[in-house]
């Protein structure tokens, strides 16, 4: 999978692939990463052996230009249930009983203070 960013370099903000040698620069091939950039499908297949090296110091900026919020999965979210399978705080299985209340849930219809 390739990683994309977006850095700053003085006043100008560069596109960017990561490597293993460091960040490569986009801007041959996109102004900046931006939704449209996404959906137009240039970022599918990067080479990375067409792109000159960044030198110098960046300023990491958010990942995509235009947007406020990212939706995120965890991709790991099966091996993490896997590494907490055992006796736990939860009780034996390492997963809480079915209606039980975790940090991450709420009541649709709390109860009413009496």
């Amino acid at each position: 999978m390739q990683q994309f960013v977006r850095v700053q370099q003085g006043n100008a903000v560069i596109p960017a692939l990561v490597s293993g040698s460091g960040l490569l620069d986009l801007r041959p091939l996109v102004a900046d990463i931006t939704p449209e950039s996404i959906a137009s499908g240039v970022l599918t297949k990067v080479s990375a052996a067409t792109l000159k090296p960044l030198t110098g110091e960046v300023r990491y900026l958010a990942p995509i230009q235009g947007i406020r919020q990212i939706p995120a999965t965890g991709f790991n979210y099966k091996k993490h249930i896997e590494d907490n399978e055992g006796p736990d705080s939860h009780g034996a299985g390492g997963l809480p009983e079915i209606g039980a209340l975790l940090d991450w849930t709420f009541r649709s219809n709390p109860p009413r203070p009496q």
